[in-house]
């Protein structure tokens, strides 16, 4: 059910909208056009497709970022940011028990903010110097097909795995500049491998 209502996720009139008919349900909103009834569901969150908005930061975020701040400049086991942490910890329902490490604040940052598209966790593996080992990895893929008979998505066995990606900090630990920075400029250079 989503918002008391029965809805079908995986296929609408525009084709199937998931890889695998499952979705999450973190800003997800009513599919609105002419109606506006919401026969389909809206993953994206996007303004163009619905008048929930757009969450551009969360509150949860800002807190994260405080204590990152304050386990980096005082050290592990601030009393400040283990009060943040735990703000976060107790409106998701869970035991009050931050230590505030380097480790623990990775781990929250990655849970709270799972799935979401900013802040970035690529943005934080970098600026956290992980980004490189963490690419590395090899990562598990989950493959599925559309079975016209039962008009259903079908999750095959997760059995691929894509080899690890490359990170190279001389290159990737910044953005090119837009080719608009250019315009009109003589000493702007482009970052190295861009």
């Amino acid at each position: 059910k989503f918002m008391g209502r029965e809805i079908l996720f995986g296929s609408s009139t525009y084709g199937i909208s998931s890889d695998t008919g499952m979705t999450f349900r973190k800003f997800l909103s009513p599919w609105e056009e002419a109606d506006c009834v919401g026969k389909d569901v809206n993953p994206n969150g996007d303004n163009a497709s619905n008048t929930l908005g757009m969450c551009l930061m969360r509150y949860a975020d800002v807190l994260l970022m405080k204590a990152e701040a304050l386990i980096w400049t005082k050290g592990e086991g601030d009393a400040e940011a283990k009060q943040l942490l735990n703000r976060i910890r107790k409106r998701a329902r869970l035991e009050e028990n931050s230590t505030a490490t380097k480790a623990e604040l990775k781990n929250q940052r990655r849970c709270e903010l799972a799935f979401e598209f900013m802040p970035s966790r690529h943005l934080d593996m970098v600026r956290w110097g992980d980004a490189q080992e963490v690419y590395a990895e090899p990562t598990r893929r989950v493959n599925s097909h559309w079975d016209s008979a039962t008009q259903t998505v079908v999750i095959d066995e997760p059995s691929n795995y894509d080899q690890g990606r490359t990170f190279d900090p001389v290159i990737n630990q910044v953005f090119p500049i837009p080719v608009t920075a250019f315009n009109g400029t003589v000493n702007l250079k482009q970052n190295i491998g861009y």
